[in-house]
């Protein structure tokens, strides 16, 4: 029986219509979220009824996009439901799932673990690339700099292209097919558990990176990186979002690609909010939290306080008769900005303050007296 290499993938009526440039974007997608899913390497733990399974639906998702993939094939298999003839199976004389696996990533097919098609995400058939690593710092910020939109200025350390040989990695600029890999980027390494059992491990050729080559004569400057480090400035804004472990990312200020193959890398940079003597960030991430100071006496009879904000005004907080200690007060729109002219709340909480000279005989006996009182 022809089977519905559409239904295998998931791709709907509407989509197999499309134009092939645009149905091929739809095709990568679904097939990527069906490999994941179903790739032998993923069913550890497994039992071997359901890694049977998987391994059998693995195998109809790859002779679906084998077909799908190609716009010939497309066509006959759309007019005529099979493809020279077959009805299913896997086809290109594959003898196991792990043959087709090696395949699939030879021919810069779908690596679940390198985030797309072909090693480090490159398109069909495309040389595979390797980009630049990302660069990681730590970033102190107050809260002051966060409200003020502060601009940061740091060192840090950088690997750019060598001079020496122009990012090359080679005296020469000439390099040669991986003996390791045999051009294909993709290093198979054979484990024989039991007379029977064999497994096979595939993963990025460790010797050249993935991308199929190797350097003749390395640059001795950068021992055929094509990569020195170089210290370098960059002015860090401070975004209104910035928290503790919060990171922002700045594209391409990472380390460069070796040997000219990708894009430079991002500079990951996770913030830290110092300590602040008087105010702190509430757990909503925009109010502000701070203690006033207020006399006991003052809490009983009520009275009129002046509270300092982070924007340096002050502003005037009633504080009203009975107020008990810890009672919280909020002055609206002097918190954290928020974007788009917004701001969060100022949360005063109030630290009763109790007199700071020992009281005298007379003063004593009158609080003793109201301490009797019915209203006490």
């Amino acid at each position: 029986m022809t089977k519905n290499y559409y239904e295998i993938l998931g791709i709907s009526e509407n989509d197999k219509n499309l134009p092939f440039d645009k149905f091929k974007d739809i095709l990568k997608k679904k097939y990527r979220d069906s490999s994941k899913q179903y790739h032998p390497d993923l069913q550890q733990g497994k039992s071997d009824a359901e890694k049977k399974a998987a391994e059998d639906k693995f195998k109809e998702i790859n002779e679906a996009y084998s077909v799908l993939s190609d716009p010939d094939k497309k066509q006959e298999y759309d007019n005529f439901g099979t493809i020279g003839g077959n009805m299913g199976g896997m086809g290109g004389g594959f003898s196991d799932i792990g043959d087709f696996i090696r395949n699939m990533h030879s021919s810069g097919g779908f690596n679940p673990f390198d985030g797309g098609f072909g090693p480090f995400g490159g398109g069909f058939n495309e040389q595979p690339i390797v980009n630049g690593d990302n660069v990681k710092i730590k970033l102190n910020c107050t809260i002051e700099d966060i409200y003020n939109k502060a601009t940061k200025t740091i060192k840090y350390t950088r690997k750019v292209k060598c001079t020496t040989c122009n990012g090359t990695g080679s005296k020469s600029g000439e390099k040669t097919v991986c003996p390791h890999c045999q051009g294909t980027g993709m290093y198979t390494e054979t484990k024989r558990i039991s007379a029977f059992q064999v497994i096979r491990n595939t993963t990025t050729c460790p010797y050249c990176h993935g991308t199929g080559k190797i350097i003749k004569d390395p640059c001795r400057q950068c021992n055929g990186t094509g990569l020195e480090e170089t210290k370098e400035t960059i002015d860090i804004p401070i975004p209104i979002e910035a928290r503790t472990g919060a990171v922002m990312s700045i594209p391409g200020m990472g380390h460069m690609a070796p040997n000219n193959m990708g894009q430079p890398g991002d500079m990951l940079v996770q913030f830290n909010v110092m300590p602040h003597s008087v105010y702190q960030i509430a757990e909503n991430n925009v109010d502000l939290i701070c203690k006033a100071k207020v006399n006991v006496f003052d809490c009983i009879t009520g009275c009129e306080i002046q509270v300092n904000c982070i924007n340096g005004n002050k502003k005037s907080l009633k504080i009203p008769a009975g107020t008990k200690h810890k009672q919280e007060f909020v002055i609206s729109g002097q918190g954290m900005p928020m974007g788009n002219g917004r701001y969060g709340n100022l949360v005063v909480s109030i630290d009763q303050a109790m007199p700071i000279s020992k009281l005298g005989k007379d003063d004593v006996k009158k609080l003793d007296e109201l301490k009797h009182s019915l209203k006490f």
